[in-house]
């Protein structure tokens, strides 16, 4: 069960962090708050946990600012070193970035929703528009409903981002 957890939860979670330098603790909580109200992503235990788990196996030369550790965040969501080590796509990781960058545009232009086949035309059009792209247009969207970057209403079965930061980092 994923429910929204206190600011007081985040500090206790971060203090309890084991592989977090001491001295940074502080400087990574007032970052994940500050990040996570901007993105409206949700403060929960799995997000949460991913944020310190990004920062605690990335040193400070890799994150400058903000976008950065969104950036990694994303690339954490999408799964970057399982795709790029053991995937069956022919399409790079940031081409496969792209593709999700023009599908939240499409989203955002249908009312924030596409149904099924509005979801699998503007892939099958997409991929027919790049000539990278000569994956299944099934088996990509199959592989961001299982990361879950898509999700579907369960009321309308309308699909969409599932998280509003992610939605906005793509946009």
């Amino acid at each position: 069960y994923i429910h929204d957890v206190t600011v007081r939860e985040v500090h206790q979670l971060t203090l309890k962090w084991p592989s977090l330098e001491v001295s940074r603790k502080r400087e990574i909580e007032d970052k994940l708050i500050q990040i996570f109200n901007q993105m409206h992503i949700p403060l929960n235990y799995w997000s949460i946990s991913l944020f310190l788990w990004i920062c605690a196996k990335t040193d400070n030369a890799n994150v400058h600012n903000n976008f950065d550790l969104i950036k990694l965040y994303v690339d954490e969501l999408l799964d970057v070193r399982n795709y790029l080590n053991t995937s069956n796509f022919a399409v790079t990781f940031d081409d496969l970035k792209s593709y999700i960058g023009a599908l939240a545009v499409e989203i955002m232009q249908n009312d924030y929703a596409l149904s099924d086949a509005e979801l699998t035309t503007f892939t099958e059009t997409y991929i027919a528009s790049h000539a990278k792209f000569t994956d299944n247009p099934i088996d990509i969207i199959n592989y961001l409903f299982e990361k879950g970057i898509l999700s579907r209403d369960v009321a309308g079965g309308k699909i969409s981002i599932r998280l509003k930061g992610v939605f906005e980092y793509f946009i």
